[in-house]
């Protein structure tokens, strides 16, 4: 028997309202938000834990024990503020799209519940025999 292979071009996906070019956007992979120097040298210091309580007085210290190359401009910074500050400060940038989702899910987790406890508690679900008849209400 012989052998044939057949050259295949690919065939570009069309959805209803888009056009055959694919856009820049398209084409570019997702990208993370981006993170400053502190934010990064912050978020490391909370995953060990040991210097939580010298990061802002001492930094260049807590930098060289995890081994991290911090900059004397992320130094001075923070040394500026106390960790409060930025601490807040990471956790609104890293988690600033997660509140309008969370709101939702929680909404519609709501809905769920009450539905289910509706349907389960209501008089006529919980007879075993349902009469329909028109006359229902007239017997006894």
């Amino acid at each position: 028997m012989q052998e044939t292979s057949i050259q295949s071009e690919p065939v570009p996906v069309l959805l209803p309202g888009a056009t055959k070019h694919l856009t820049a956007l398209a084409e570019a992979p997702p990208a993370p938000p981006l993170q400053s120097e502190v934010h990064r040298f912050l978020d490391l210091v909370i995953c060990d834990g040991r210097y939580l309580n010298e990061v802002t007085s001492n930094p260049r210290r807590v930098a060289d024990a995890l081994g991290f190359d911090l900059s004397a401009e992320a130094e001075a910074d923070l040394r500026a503020a106390p960790l409060q500050q930025h601490v807040a400060g990471l956790y609104t940038e890293r988690f600033q799209g997660f509140l309008p989702a969370a709101i939702i899910i929680i909404v519609a987790a709501i809905i769920i519940i009450i539905a289910i406890v509706v349907v389960r508690y209501t008089r006529e679900s919980k007879a075993m025999v349902r009469d329909l008849s028109p006359q229902a209400k007239l017997k006894l």
